[in-house]
């Protein structure tokens, strides 16, 4: 799916959204989105005949959080990039519009202290249940060696 392709999906399904697309190399489409679209940009891809999510990566860049949102569709795959601060690190939660989003959105919220709004789960994936909660600490954020 080429950059204008995306960029006319996602005027006709998000209006008003703010966006920008790249083609990134043959088959890929980067968009860089708000946080407050990701949901519905997830949902308009995913709608998509032959898409599927693939998962979600994090990537600490200091004071910020960048998530990407890999989604396959036939003709390539769309990479959704946000951007969110280390003091908020805040998002909703895709996993009710795409179950397989609910491990990797958990995993990501104990290793990068993410939290996703409306989240189905409660308890700990990866890290012990007594690990400390809400006082900024989480997996990778602390040298533990």
């Amino acid at each position: 799916m080429s950059a204008d392709t995306v960029r006319r999906l996602l005027e006709r399904r998000i209006p008003g959204a703010r966006f920008t697309c790249a083609d990134s190399r043959a088959r890929r489409t980067d968009v860089t989105l708000q946080a407050e679209d990701v949901r519905n940009a997830v949902q308009a891809f995913c709608a998509e005949p032959g898409a599927r999510f693939m998962t979600l990566t994090a990537v600490d860049r200091g004071t910020d959080i960048d998530l990407l949102y890999h989604v396959s569709l036939r003709s390539g795959v769309v990479t959704l990039r946000v951007a969110i601060a280390k003091e908020t690190s805040a998002i909703e939660s895709i996993a009710d519009l795409v179950p397989a989003a609910e491990l990797v959105e958990k995993e990501v919220a104990e290793l990068f202290g993410v939290e996703f709004a409306g989240h189905p789960r409660a308890a700990n994936l990866l890290l012990p249940a007594d690990w400390p909660v809400g006082d900024g600490t989480h997996g990778i954020g602390e040298c533990y060696i």
